[in-house]
């Protein structure tokens, strides 16, 4: 039996329903995609409501993370 391949926009999806946010580090890390925006903006051209939230890092660092808002 073949098991079916993942899609990284169905890892970052994944991702954000379980863990809340998601950023380029984690999305590099965690889930081995290297353009977390290009599968964002897939998502968003699919009608997912993500926004961008601003967070600071221990440093004082600014960076985005990327949340996916209450779906229907």
């Amino acid at each position: 039996m073949m098991m079916k391949r993942v899609t990284q926009k169905e890892r970052t999806l994944n991702w954000l329903r379980t863990n809340g946010e998601l950023t380029f580090a984690e999305a590099v890390e965690k889930l081995h995609i290297l353009d977390v925006r290009k599968r964002i903006q897939e998502l968003r051209e699919e009608g997912y409501n993500i926004i961008t939230v601003n967070r600071k890092n221990a440093s004082g660092a600014i960076y985005g993370a990327y949340r996916l808002e209450a779906e229907a």
